[in-house]
């Protein structure tokens, strides 16, 4: 289906690309980009064509996978919360797009920092998602 499959992580770049559907199955958590990522090559960054990310859970269930986002209560101070609605839905039924900005990664575990992009205020939430891992694979067709 993809042109190209990398299981190397440093050769691609998640800043400012957005993901618009996810799904889960067989421990896998995968990521869908319309518009692509980047590809870290010697030169400029390239922008792929379609591509997809798919991370293989360690976990049996989907506890392998934490989300969080951070709200500001009235009086002004930062709160984490756990994300409690069905995360995967809301992205695929187009609730919100997660924006990726940094990725974070260490033996069998990955963060992702990034906003959580809304049609109406408060328009965006900064939000994280933690996974435990063993395997990335990175799939994509030029542009």
């Amino acid at each position: 289906m993809y042109q190209y499959i990398e299981n190397e992580d440093g050769k691609i770049g998640l800043h400012d690309c957005r993901t618009t559907h996810m799904s889960y199955e067989n421990q896998t958590l995968s990521f869908d980009f319309p518009e692509g990522f980047y590809i870290l090559n010697e030169g400029e960054p390239e922008r792929s064509g379609m591509s997809k990310m798919k991370c293989h859970i360690i976990d049996e269930d989907i506890d392998g996978i934490s989300i969080y986002i951070y709200r500001e209560d009235p009086s002004g101070m930062v709160i984490r919360e756990d994300w409690t609605d069905n995360f995967i839905s809301a992205v695929n039924d187009g609730s919100f797009e997660f924006e990726f900005v940094t990725t974070y990664r260490s033996y069998q575990h990955i963060l992702f920092k990034g906003y959580a992009w809304f049609d109406e205020e408060p328009y965006y939430m900064e939000c994280e998602i933690e996974l435990h891992i063993d395997e990335i694979s990175y799939m994509w067709d030029e542009v």
